[in-house]
């Protein structure tokens, strides 16, 4: 068990980091392609993915380091991770909106934009947390209950996405 926990905690230190400054890179490199996800899909595409990834990444990360206390760097990493994420999750809401306004409402964009809403408030609270952590007095058991409690939320409207939007939108 304790070799796992080691293994666990050298990926995260090792990973945290390299997501961090490859998210950096890529929202410098998004405008200067000229790529935008208000007007190309896939990127748009990309910058949820990457919302979910990074959710994941701090989820897995969050757990790591409850087991050891001194995770100093790693929880400032995480820190700033969940505020490029929250830049990330910025972007991806307003070309969501654009398109809503755009191109008007449909079942997939009413799906991503509350998705997307979901994922901002939850980064939000794990930002606040982490911030409590790093700069305050506060444990990381406090993170973790914001992420336990955002789980179940995410299930519950897993739920009604895949039986109560069929109905409403008369999908067969």
């Amino acid at each position: 068990m304790t070799v796992l926990i080691g293994s666990l905690y050298f990926c995260a230190n090792i990973f945290n980091p390299l997501v961090l400054i490859t998210f950096v890179i890529y929202l410098i490199t998004i405008p200067v392609s000229g790529k935008s996800p208000y007007s190309n899909r896939d990127i748009l595409i990309i910058f949820n993915l990457m919302l979910l990834g990074v959710m994941g990444i701090i989820i897995f990360s969050i757990s790591v380091t409850s087991q050891n206390k001194k995770q100093r760097f790693n929880r400032m990493i995480l820190f700033i991770l969940s505020i490029v994420t929250l830049i990330i999750d910025i972007v991806a809401l307003s070309a969501v909106f654009f398109r809503l306004f755009a191109f008007g409402i449909t079942p997939n964009r009413l799906v991503v934009l509350i998705s997307n809403l979901l994922i901002f408030v939850n980064l939000v609270l794990t930002s606040v947390d982490l911030y409590k952590i790093n700069f305050g007095n506060k444990e990381i058991v406090k993170v973790e209950l914001t992420i336990s409690k955002y789980l179940t939320l995410y299930a519950v409207y897993t739920f009604i996405i895949v039986f109560a939007f069929p109905m409403i939108f008369s999908m067969k």
